[in-house]
């Protein structure tokens, strides 16, 4: 690879004073989509599977405490 070669690959990542240039809008974006999966409530089915899980473990504790 020449300089000529260097230089064209170093522009095209730099977009003004960017230097992520295009990667600044996905990085943006994904955060912006980050936060607002955040923001979401867990649905109901997985809220009562997790507590049916949790009370089959401190049954399983229960029961290996006893034997």
């Amino acid at each position: 690879m020449n300089n000529r070669d260097e230089k064209n690959l170093t522009n095209h990542f730099t977009f003004g004073d960017d230097i992520l240039g295009v990667n600044s809008e996905i990085a943006r974006k994904l955060r912006q989509f980050y936060m607002e999966i955040q923001e979401e409530t867990l649905p109901r089915r997985l809220l009562e599977l997790l507590d049916r899980l949790e009370r089959a473990e401190q049954f399983a504790l229960k029961n290996v405490e006893k034997v």
